[in-house]
């Protein structure tokens, strides 16, 4: 995991909405130059800065453009939220255990496989949670570290 920090310019914020009834999401993205870094923010949230502000960003490099999971405006004083990362770790966990459940019942080779593909799933929605919550832990650890609180290993 890498961190960024600058000052954020060109920013252009855009939000998408995810419509499957009963169930309506929204994602919210930014995109800016931090110091001369493309970056692509999806932090899950919100999205709170301006033109200007000293911003800390933790993701990795996806080909020329950075993609950064979570960020920590300290100019306003706004981090990203870890709730994100806790939905998609207790999504995953659930979906583990309903594949461990119908491969318990062991009915046929249609409940196997449905098993499988739902223990694969929860799998790697849970290494999404985890790259998210790492990313979530590095901007406010860096954030200790430039304010002083924390010394640097």
């Amino acid at each position: 995991m890498k961190v960024l920090n600058g000052t954020a310019k060109g920013i252009r914020f855009s939000s998408e909405l995810f419509d499957a009834s009963p169930l309506t999401n929204r994602s919210h993205f930014a995109d800016f130059m931090l110091e001369q870094h493309f970056v692509c923010l999806k932090p899950g949230c919100p999205v709170e800065m301006n033109e200007g502000d000293h911003i800390i960003v933790a993701g990795k490099n996806k080909g020329r453009e950075f993609e950064a999971l979570a960020y920590n405006n300290l100019t306003q004083n706004v981090v990203s939220s870890p709730l994100p990362a806790i939905a998609y770790f207790m999504l995953s966990i659930t979906l583990i255990f309903c594949g461990l459940f119908f491969i318990g019942l062991g009915v046929n080779v249609l409940s196997f496989m449905f098993s499988v593909v739902l223990i694969v799933i929860g799998i790697l929605i849970g290494r999404s949670a985890w790259l998210r919550w790492c990313a979530v832990r590095k901007v406010n650890t860096d954030r200790l570290i430039k304010l002083g609180v924390v010394a640097r290993d």
